[in-house]
C-alpha cells in the first residue's frame, strides 16, 4: 500500500480536509441517507487517526457520497467520494479482507471522474486499483471475475485515448481472463462478453482482421444468447451485433451480412426506452445500414429511411453534444448518395452543408475528422464533374490530403483515401492538362492497389480508377501501354466485384470505353465488339432515370458510329444518333458533359451525311458542334477535336455549295485545332491532313501554287507522323496523292504522279482502315483516266472488286448491303470497270469484272452453302469452323437478329477464311473465280453478258468453255438511249395497269385500252439493236441453235430480251443472275439423285382476314393439270391448306414445286415482295432463309416473280432469283402480269415437255417446255403483254 500511496498524491488525506468538504456539502444534501450522514460526519470529528473505527466511517461516507454523485451527478460529490475512498485505503493495513473490495470501488470511482472529465490521469488510477484488487485478491476468490472484467474496461479505454495497441490487448486478455474465471449462468456474463466483442471491434477497426470482426461477432452472439428477457444489456448487444454485421458486410460484400445488420438495429430501435440517451446513436445506426443496403441494392425507399433515421438521430440530439458532429456527417452521406441517385444538385449541396457542419460541431482531435474531411472531398469532388467549377476540385483536393494527413501508418482506410486523391488529381489533370497532375493521380492510385489486401471490397474500385487513369493518360500521350494497363486493370475490376454490385455498370461502362479506343487504334473489330456489349452490359444493369444511363447512352452511341464508319451498316448509324440524342434528352443543361455529348452527336450527323448526302444533316452536325463550343469551359483539353470537326463540317459544306466563307471558316477551326493540341498528340496527323486538304480546296479555288505547295507540306506532316498500319493511314496518304496529281498538272513532273500513283496502292495494301475508305480511294484511283495508264487504272478497279465483299460486310443486313450498292454506286463502277478493260481488249478480265459486280448478295448467300468437299477432305477442323459459322450466318445475313452478333460471326468466319488461305492447296480459297472457271457457265450453250455504259453497249459472249470470249460494240446504244426505252416500256405497262394475275373474260378485265404500238416500238428496238446483233455474232461463230442464256446487268435486267426474238427463232432463251449461279446449278443437276417429288399449291381464293385479292378460278384447273401430268408423285395444297407454314414445310421436302397464285413485288422493300397464300404472304426474304439440298424446279405462276428492283437492276431481287439462290436448278417467272386464264395452258406445256423423255421429269427441259407454249400462245395472236412476261431461269 505504501508504495501506491508515495505514487500518487492524491492518496494521502487527512481527517481534516475530508470533514472540510463534508461540512461543505452537508447543508446541500436532502436525500434519506442525511441523517445517515449527519450521524457519520458526527461520529468523524470524535475519532483520531488510527481509531479502529475510522476505517468504518470513512467507508460509510464513502458509499453515501459514491451513491449521491450517481443520484445527482454533482461532481463535488463524485469529489469526495475519492477523498474518502483515498483515507479508507490509507487507513487499512495490509490483509484486511475488504482491500481487494475497496481497490475495486476506488477504480470504478476514478474511471467515473475519468468519464466526467476526460483526465487521463484518473483513468491511470482507475487502471492501479483494478490492478491493486486483482493482486490483494486470493486465487479462486468469486469477485476476481468482475475485477478483471473492471480493468479489461479500463485498459479498452486507455487504447481509445491513446491509440496504443498494447492496451487493447490488455483488454482483451483480461476480458478473456475474466471470462474463463466465471461460471455459467453468471449474471454478468452477458455484460462480459459485450465488452469483450467490443474490445475484438476496436480491434479490427484499428488493424483491419476479418478473423477479428468474426471473434466479435461470436462474442456479441453469446451475449445476446445468455441475456435473459429484458436484461438491460440487450439494446447495447443487438446494437453492437448490427454494427459489426455492417462491418463486416463492407469486408466482405455479402448482401446476408447487411440484412443482418438491419435486422439487429431495428431490434435495438424496438427495445430501447423513448428517454434512453442511447437512442439518437442508434437511429443513426439504423440509417447508416439502410443508407449502405441503398448503395448495394440501388433502391431509393432505403435511401429515404436512411435520411429518416439520420433526421430523427438529430432531432433527439441536444445541441453541443459530442455524438451531433457525428449525426451530421451521416446526414451528409445519405444526401450524397441520394444525389447520385437522383443528380439533384440540391441534395448534393445539402451533403455539403452537414459535412461542413460536422466539421465545425466535432472536437479538435476527434479521430472521426479524418473520415468527415474524406466525405467533404468526395462531395466537392462530385460536385465538380456536375457542376464543372475547379474552385471545387480543389477544395475536394485539399479535404482528401487533410483526411490523408490525420489518419495514422496501417490504418484500414488509408487505401481509400488514396484512391479518393488520386481520382480527384485525374480530374485535375483532365481539366488543367498538367502534367503534375496526373502524375500525382498515378501515384496515389498505385499507393492505393499496393496497401489494400487482396480479396478487399474496395479493391475492385481502386483497380477501376487505376484503369481510369491509365486510359486518359493514353487519350494525352497515345501510348499504346497505358491502354494496355488500362484494361488490365479495369478487367481485374469487373472479375472481382460480385454480380448485381451497383459499381459493375461504371466498370462496364469505363471497359467499353477503353476496347473502343483500342479498336481505334488497332482496327480489331473484337475490341468494337467488346465495347458495345460491355455498353448494353452497363446499360441493362442501370435503373431508368438513374444519372449514370445518359453517359452509358454517349459511349454505346460512339461505339455505334464506329462500327457504322467500320462496315457501313445503315442501323449502326441510327442507333448512334438514337443513344446520342437519349444522352443528351437526359442530360440537365447546365452539366459539363453535354459538351462531349453535342460533339459525339455532331459527329455522327456529319458521317449520315457522307453517307446520304443530305444536306440537312450538315447542318444539323455544324449546329451540334457550334453547342459543343459554346458549352466548353475555357481550356477544355478536347475542344480542339471540336474545332477539328466543326473545321470538317465547313469544308464539307464548302465543297457542296462553294461559299467561300465555309472554306476560310473551315482553315481557321483547323488551324485552331492544331495550334491548342500538343506534339505528339495522337489527334495531331488528322488535324494536318484537313488543313492540307483545305488549302488543297484553296488552291483549286485560286489557282495559287503556294496554296497547293502549303497543301502538300500539311498532308505530308499527316502521313509522316502517322503508323503504317494506323486504320486512317490510308485517307492521309488518298489525300496527298490527290495533292501530287494537281501539282502534275502544273509542273508535269512525273515524279508526283508516280509517287500519287505509289501511295494510292500503299494506301489500299492497308489491313485495318474500314473497306467504305478502301473502296473511296479504289474509286478515286480508277477516276484518274487523264493521268495514270490504263493499267494503273485497272489496278484501282481490280482493288475495288477485292474491296467488295468486305464493303458489303456478311455482318450487315441484307437491307444495309442493298443500301450500300446504291450509295456507292457499284453499278455504275461496274460498267466503267468493264469499259476499261475491254479498251485494252482485255474481254476475260471485263467479264470477270462483270461477274463480281452482279447479284453480290446471291453469290455470298451461295458461298455459305458451299459444300467445300476438298476443304472437308484435307483439313476437317477448318472445314468444321467453317460450317458452323456460316450456317449461323445463312440465318442472320437476311434478318435483324438481336439475339446473335453477327458481326463477331462475320469476322471470325473472315478470320478463319484468311487461315485457310495459308494451307497449301487453298491459297484462292473463296477468292472470285477465275475466267478459266467462269466459262464453265457456257457448257451447255452461249452465256451472253451485257454492260451499258455512257458511250456504248458492251456485249461479252462466252461461247463454250473453249473458245475465247468474243466482244460486241454497240456504238449506238447508249446509256442514255436505253434509259429511253425502259420510260416507254414502264409506261406501256403502266397505262395497262399490269401489275397482278389476272382473270379474263374475252379480254383483259383491268386494262382500259387495248395494247397499243408503244410496247411493240420497245421490242422491235430490242430486236434491232441488240438480239438480232447478238444472234448475227452467235452465228457467225457457229452457234446456230440451241440454248442461249441472258445475264443482263444494268438496266438490260429489267428489258424484255427474249421477247424480242421472232417467233421462229432457233434459241431457246434462258436468264441467268450470273455465271456462278448457272454453274452451280448445273453442277447440282448432274450430281444430285433424288426421288421427284411434286409440291401443287394454289390459291383461288386468299382469307378474308388478309385483304381483299380478286379471286383466281383458273388456278383450279391448273393444280388439277399439273397434278394430273405429275401422278401420284404430286402433293396439292389449294386454298384453306395453302397456309404459309403448310407451304414453307411442303418446299423443304418436296424437289419440284409449283405455285399458282397472286404475286406481289414491293419495290420499296424487295425482301417483304412475296406469294400471296391464304393466311398472308410468303416473302422473299423467308426465302432466302431456305437451303434446299434437293431441290429441283419451281415454276411460280403468279405476277412479278422475275421483276427485281430498279435501285437493285443487278441484285436479282426477286422472287425467282431468290428460289435459285435457296437451291432450285431451274425456275420459272415473270416479269410483270399474267393472265389467269393462260396460267393451266402454259403450265401443260411446260411440264408435257418435262416428262417428254418417259417417266422421270427432267429440269432441262422445262425451259424447252416453255419455249414451245409460248411459241403456241404467239401462234394463236395472244397480244404480246400476255405472253412476254414468262420467263426461265437456271439450267
Amino acid at each position: 500500500m505504501s508504495n501506491l500511496q508515495s505514487e500518487h498524491p492524491e492518496m494521502k488525506t487527512g481527517r481534516d480536509e475530508i470533514k472540510d468538504h463534508i461540512d461543505f456539502d452537508y447543508e446541500k444534501m436532502k436525500s434519506e441517507n442525511a441523517e445517515l450522514l449527519q450521524h457519520h460526519i458526527a461520529k468523524l470529528t470524535e475519532l483520531s487517526l488510527g481509531d479502529p473505527g475510522l476505517v468504518a466511517c470513512l467507508r460509510a461516507l464513502f458509499d453515501i457520497y459514491a451513491h449521491k454523485y450517481e443520484l445527482y451527478g454533482d461532481l463535488l460529490d463524485l469529489e469526495a467520494a475519492l477523498k474518502c475512498g483515498h483515507a479508507v485505503i490509507s487507513e487499512m493495513t495490509e490483509g484486511d479482507v475488504d482491500l481487494p473490495f475497496m481497490h475495486q470501488n476506488l477504480g470504478g470511482t476514478h474511471g467515473n471522474k475519468y468519464e466526467r472529465t476526460g483526465d487521463l490521469d484518473h483513468l491511470e488510477l482507475a487502471i492501479m486499483h483494478f490492478l491493486s484488487a486483482v493482486n490483494v485478491t486470493p486465487e479462486g476468490d468469486s469477485r476476481i471475475p468482475g475485477m478483471l472484467h473492471a480493468l479489461g474496461g479500463s485498459y479498452g479505454d486507455m487504447h481509445k485515448m491513446t491509440g496504443d495497441l498494447k492496451y487493447l490487448d490488455f483488454a482483451i486478455n483480461n476480458f478473456l481472463a475474466a471470462l474463463n474465471k466465471t461460471q455459467e449462468g453468471d449474471p454478468s456474463l452477458p455484460d462480459l462478453y459485450l465488452n469483450l466483442g467490443g474490445s475484438y471491434v476496436d480491434k479490427f477497426q484499428r488493424i483491419g482482421e476479418l478473423d477479428d470482426l468474426e471473434t466479435a461477432i461470436k462474442h456479441f452472439v453469446a451475449a445476446k444468447d445468455v441475456a435473459p428477457q429484458g436484461h438491460p444489456c440487450l439494446p447495447s448487444t443487438y446494437i453492437n451485433l448490427g454494427a459489426a454485421n455492417h462491418d463486416r458486410y463492407r469486408r466482405t460484400e455479402d448482401l446476408y451480412d447487411l440484412e443482418l445488420a438491419v435486422e439487429y438495429t431495428l431490434t435495438a430501435v424496438k427495445i430501447t426506452a423513448e428517454d434512453d440517451s442511447h437512442l439518437p446513436g442508434l437511429h443513426k445506426n439504423l440509417g447508416a445500414t439502410y443508407d449502405e443496403r441503398y448503395k448495394r441494392l440501388g433502391q431509393s425507399e432505403d435511401l429515404e429511411l436512411a435520411v429518416k433515421y439520420y433526421q430523427t438521430a438529430i432531432n433527439a440530439t441536444p445541441e453541443g453534444h459530442p455524438n451531433l458532429s457525428g449525426i451530421y456527417h451521416s446526414l451528409g452521406s445519405a444526401y450524397s448518395g441520394r444525389y447520385r441517385n437522383t443528380g439533384s444538385l440540391k441534395d448534393l449541396d445539402t451533403a455539403l452543408d452537414y459535412f461542413l457542419t460536422a466539421v465545425n460541431t466535432i472536437p479538435e482531435g476527434h479521430p472521426e475528422i479524418p473520415g468527415i474531411h474524406q466525405n467533404l472531398g468526395a462531395s466537392y469532388l462530385d460536385r465538380y464533374r456536375r457542376v464543372g467549377s475547379l474552385e471545387d476540385l480543389d477544395m475536394s483536393i485539399k479535404y482528401f490530403l487533410l483526411a490523408l494527413k490525420g489518419t495514422s501508418e496501417g490504418h484500414p482506410t488509408l487505401p481509400g483515401m488514396y484512391h479518393n486523391l488520386g481520382s480527384a488529381y485525374e480530374d485535375r489533370f483532365q481539366k488543367n492538362g498538367h502534367v503534375e497532375d496526373q502524375q500525382m493521380a498515378t501515384e496515389y492510385l498505385l499507393e492505393a492497389i499496393n496497401s489494400t489486401p487482396v480479396g478487399h471490397p474496395s479493391l475492385p474500385g481502386i483497380h477501376h480508377s487505376v484503369g481510369f487513369s491509365y486510359a486518359n493518360r493514353y487519350n494525352r500521350t497515345g501510348n499504346f501501354q497505358d491502354l494496355e494497363i488500362a484494361i488490365k486493370n479495369i478487367l481485374a475490376a469487373v472479375a472481382a466485384t460480385p454480380e448485381g454490385h451497383p459499381n459493375l455498370p461504371g466498370m462496364h461502362q469505363t471497359l467499353g470505353a477503353s476496347y473502343n479506343d483500342r479498336y481505334r487504334r488497332t482496327g480489331d473489330i473484337n475490341n468494337l465488339e467488346s465495347a458495345i456489349k460491355c455498353f448494353i452490359t452497363a446499360l441493362h444493369a442501370t435503373p431508368e432515370g438513374h444519372p449514370n444511363r445518359p453517359g452509358i447512352y454517349h459511349g454505346l452511341g460512339g461505339s455505334y458510329h464506329d462500327r457504322h464508319r467500320r462496315f457501313g451498316d445503315l442501323q449502326d448509324m441510327e442507333m448512334a444518333i438514337e443513344y446520342l440524342l437519349l444522352a443528351i434528352n437526359g442530360t440537365p443543361q447546365d452539366h459539363p458533359i453535354l459538351f462531349g455529348m453535342y460533339h459525339h452527336l455532331g459527329v455522327s450527323y456529319h458521317m449520315r451525311y457522307t453517307r446520304n448526302g443530305e444536306l440537312e444533316d450538315l447542318e444539323i452536325a455544324m449546329k451540334y458542334f457550334l453547342q459543343a463550343i459554346q458549352s466548353s469551359p475555357e481550356g477544355h483539353k478536347n475542344k480542339p477535336s471540336v474545332h477539328q470537326n466543326i473545321g470538317s463540317s465547313y469544308a464539307e459544306r464548302y465543297r457542296r455549295v462553294g461559299n467561300q466563307a465555309d472554306l476560310d471558316a473551315a482553315l481557321q477551326y483547323f488551324s485552331l485545332a492544331i495550334d491548342a493540341t500538343s506534339e505528339g498528340h495522337p489527334s495531331l496527323p488528322g488535324m494536318y491532313h484537313n488543313l492540307g486538304s483545305s488549302y488543297g480546296d484553296k488552291y483549286k479555288r485560286s489557282g495559287d501554287p503556294e496554296n497547293l505547295e502549303t497543301a502538300i507540306k500539311y498532308c505530308l506532316v499527316a502521313v509522316d507522323t502517322t503508323t503504317e498500319t494506323h486504320p486512317d493511314m490510308p485517307q492521309w496518304q488518298s489525300g496527298l496523292a490527290e495533292l501530287h496529281i494537281l501539282r502534275y498538272h502544273i509542273s508535269k513532273d512525273l515524279s508526283d504522279l508516280n509517287r500519287s500513283y505509289k501511295l494510292y496502292m500503299s494506301a489500299l495494301r492497308s489491313q485495318t482502315a474500314p473497306p467504305q475508305i478502301l473502296w473511296d480511294i479504289s474509286v478515286q484511283l480508277s477516276s484518274h483516266t487523264d493521268s495514270f495508264t490504263t493499267s494503273q487504272v485497272l489496278e484501282g478497279y481490280i482493288a475495288a472488286f477485292n474491296i467488295l465483299p468486305s464493303l458489303l460486310w456478311l455482318g450487315s443486313s441484307l437491307r444495309d448491303r442493298h443500301a450500300t450498292l446504291v450509295i456507292k454506286d457499284v453499278s455504275n463502277l461496274i460498267t466503267r470497270a468493264v469499259s476499261t478493260a475491254l479498251q485494252v481488249s482485255d474481254i476475260q478480265l471485263a467479264a470477270t469484272f462483270l461477274e463480281q459486280g452482279m447479284a453480290t448478295t446471291h453469290k455470298q448467300t451461295l458461298q455459305l452453302r458451299d459444300d467445300h468437299a476438298m476443304l472437308q477432305a484435307k483439313f476437317p477442323k477448318l472445314f468444321q469452323q467453317l460450317f458452323n459459322a456460316s450456317e449461323k450466318l445463312q440465318v442472320t445475313s437476311h434478318k435483324d437478329d438481336s439475339s446473335v452478333n453477327y458481326h463477331i460471326l462475320a469476322y471470325e468466319r473472315q478470320q478463319l477464311i484468311s487461315s485457310i488461305r495459308e494451307q497449301k492447296g487453298f491459297e484462292k480459297f473463296l477468292l472470285p473465280p477465275s475466267y478459266a472457271k467462269l466459262c464453265v457457265a457456257a457448257k451447255h450453250g452461249p452465256v451472253i453478258m451485257l454492260s451499258c455504259n455512257e458511250m456504248q453497249t458492251d456485249i461479252i459472249a462466252i461461247l463454250s468453255t473453249s473458245a475465247p470470249p468474243v466482244h460486241l460494240c454497240l456504238l449506238d446504244v447508249k446509256s442514255s438511249v436505253v434509259a429511253v426505252y425502259m420510260e416507254e416500256l414502264k409506261s406501256s405497262l403502266n397505262s395497262f395497269r399490269i401489275h397482278s394475275r389476272e382473270i379474263r373474260h374475252g379480254g383483259p378485265a383491268r386494262f382500259n385500252r387495248m395494247p397499243g404500238k408503244q410496247l411493240e416500238y420497245v421490242v422491235s428496238w430490242l430486236w434491232t439493236s441488240i438480239v438480232k446483233p447478238i444472234f448475227n455474232l452467235l452465228n457467225e461463230n457457229g452457234i446456230t441453235n440451241g440454248r442461249v442464256w441472258w445475264c443482263p446487268s444494268g438496266p438490260f435486267t429489267y428489258l424484255p430480251l427474249h421477247a424480242a426474238a421472232p417467233l421462229d427463232s432457233p434459241f431457246i432463251q434462258s436468264y441467268t443472275p450470273t455465271l456462278e449461279t448457272l454453274i452451280q446449278a448445273n453442277l447440282k443437276h448432274t450430281s444430285m439423285r433424288v426421288h421427284d417429288i411434286m409440291a401443287a399449291v394454289g390459291v383461288v381464293q386468299t382469307s378474308t382476314t388478309i385483304g381483299s385479292l380478286n379471286a383466281l378460278p383458273s388456278v383450279e384447273r391448273e393444280l388439277s393439270t399439273v397434278a394430273a401430268i405429275f401422278g401420284k408423285q404430286s402433293t396439292r395444297l389449294k386454298d384453306s391448306q395453302a397456309t404459309k407454314e403448310n407451304v414453307l414445310q411442303a418446299i423443304q421436302s418436296s424437289s419440284w414445286l409449283h405455285l399458282a397464285c397472286h404475286g406481289h413485288q414491293n419495290l420499296a422493300d424487295p425482301l417483304t415482295s412475296g406469294l400471296m397464300l391464304f393466311d398472308g404472304r410468303l416473302e422473299l426474304g423467308q426465302i432466302l432463309d431456305l437451303k434446299l439440298s434437293n431441290a429441283k424446279f419451281v415454276y411460280l405462276s403468279a405476277c412479278e416473280t422475275a421483276m427485281g428492283d430498279p435501285e437493285l437492276m443487278n441484285e436479282a431481287m426477286h422472287l425467282a432469283g431468290g428460289f435459285l439462290v435457296a437451291g432450285f436448278q431451274g425456275a420459272i417467272g415473270t416479269l410483270w402480269s399474267m393472265a389467269d386464264a393462260h396460267g393451266p395452258r402454259v403450265a401443260e406445256i411446260v411440264y408435257k415437255e418435262i416428262f417428254a423423255e418417259g417417266d422421270a421429269p427432267n429440269v432441262i427441259n422445262a425451259a424447252y417446255g416453255l419455249h414451245l407454249a409460248i411459241q403456241k400462245l404467239r401462234t394463236e395472236g395472244i397480244p404480246i403483254y400476255q405472253w412476254m412476261p414468262f420467263i426461265h431461269l437456271g439450267v
